[in-house]
């Protein structure tokens, strides 16, 4: 009995040491301040799932090259991790505040499927159609069998307005200048810049899902 106890806190003692190793090389690859931000102050529930916010912008063709990356990525998430999108508003009364307002009433209504964001991304930026107007977008909805008169009232509505207030609020506190970005657990901000690649964007993601986890459990104990 002496013996297997001994044999297990051997085999224990040259696991622990290559488990710290990975961490340590896990840490050592991605730096904050380098790689990602991290803010002053996080405005979500520790005990809620942990959130993955992509701010992101229609016109903007890096977010579109993110979108295939991010559809994979999604779908192997685990349960305690939630994935949303906001649209990304710097300045009111531009083609930004227009495709946001484009985005929160099409989910206000119901519309917002999964393919209907997509074929979006591919209107603005394959089609080259710009979607600028009201008018445009309820045409284009049309496909979707969204109700244009429906459609348009969502977007001039105070609910909608409200919504452009809150990113445009988030915008500033992420401290970004541009899109798209990953915004993870609230207080870590994953950017182009500092992650080499859009698609790498995603790795350092998992990176950040996993030393939230780790945090959460260490507070817990």
């Amino acid at each position: 009995m002496r013996q297997s106890f001994a044999r297990l806190v051997f085999l224990f003692s040259l696991l622990l040491p290559a488990a710290m190793s990975v961490q340590a090389a896990e840490d050592a690859a991605f730096k904050e301040g380098v790689h990602f931000r991290k803010l002053s102050s996080s405005q979500q529930d520790a005990n809620a799932p942990i959130e993955v916010k992509e701010i992101f912008w229609y016109g903007c063709p890096h977010c579109f090259r993110l979108e295939p990356f991010l559809e994979d990525w999604t779908k192997e998430l685990s349960q305690d991790v939630k994935f949303v999108r906001s649209p990304g508003v710097f300045r009111r009364d531009t083609i930004w505040e227009n495709h946001a307002r484009l985005f929160f009433a099409l989910q206000s209504i119901g519309g917002l499927s999964d393919e209907a964001h997509a074929d979006i991304f591919q209107e603005i930026q394959v089609r080259k159609n710009r979607l600028k107007t009201p008018d445009d977008m309820a045409d284009f909805l049309k496909k979707y069998g969204v109700d244009g008169q429906k459609f348009k009232k969502a977007y001039a509505s105070f609910g909608v307005q409200r919504q452009i207030q809150k990113t445009m609020t988030n915008v500033r506190r992420y401290g970004l200048t541009g899109v798209p970005a990953l915004v993870v657990a609230g207080k870590y901000v994953i950017e182009p810049r500092g992650a080499g690649s859009v698609e790498n964007m995603l790795t350092i993601a998992d990176y950040l899902i996993e030393k939230e986890n780790s945090q959460r459990k260490q507070a817990a104990q």
